[in-house]
């Protein structure tokens, strides 16, 4: 068998850690981190089976939210309420193939589509004390935590494509985008963040 290509980031050539230009007061406002660490599955069940996602969630040990716009976490990653019917599986990299060929395998004869999205997906952490300011440049939600609170999530429109953020810690909010917007969202919230100073960390990948 021919062997599975080696995984590339669309931000491959133009991912460069270190600070950008900062302002006077020393401190980048956004810091980035490209997530290498997961695992992306897209779940889709009919949205009235009941049985089937506790099913589902029983298989991966998560609990899938059920709430419009929340997620769920456990040991074994986060499930993110992305329609109805419908979850992100953000699980360990590396597991998403067996992961859907597991779920796959526990709906048979359900209603359902299970999609491993992992390469087909950029993800970025977003932090920093303008973290908010530099997202409401380029999304029409709201991002007070009154309004998107810790574990909140939305599909939206994020630098004029089609995003999903995830407040996934508190002061961290994850950037989910399609491979082919990567390097646009990569260069949108260099630009934006021009003002404020922008800090790449190091990809994260445990």
């Amino acid at each position: 068998m021919p062997e599975t290509p080696a995984r590339q980031s669309a931000l491959e050539g133009h991912y460069r850690e270190g600070p950008g230009a900062v302002p006077q007061d020393g401190e980048a406002g956004l810091r980035l981190a490209e997530r290498h660490d997961l695992a992306l599955v897209q779940l889709d069940l009919g949205p009235d089976d009941a049985e089937g996602g506790k099913a589902a969630g029983a298989l991966i040990g998560i609990d899938l939210p059920t709430t419009p716009g929340r997620s769920s976490e456990s040991a074994a990653g986060a499930a993110l309420w992305t329609g109805p019917g419908r979850w992100l599986l953000c699980l360990p990299a590396g597991d998403g193939k067996a992961t859907t060929a597991a779920l796959a395998e526990a709906l048979a004869g359900r209603h359902h589509a299970v999609i491993d999205l992992t390469q087909a997906r950029t993800v970025v952490r977003a932090s920093g004390p303008r973290l908010r300011d530099l997202l409401s440049k380029g999304t029409p939600i709201d991002l007070h935590p009154r309004a998107f609170p810790l574990g909140a999530c939305a599909v939206t429109s994020l630098a004029h494509v089609t995003g999903t953020l995830h407040h996934v810690e508190e002061g961290f909010i994850d950037l989910y985008v399609m491979r082919s917007f990567g390097l646009h969202l990569w260069d949108w919230l260099h630009d934006a963040g021009e003002e404020y100073g922008v800090e790449v960390l190091p990809a994260m990948t445990e």
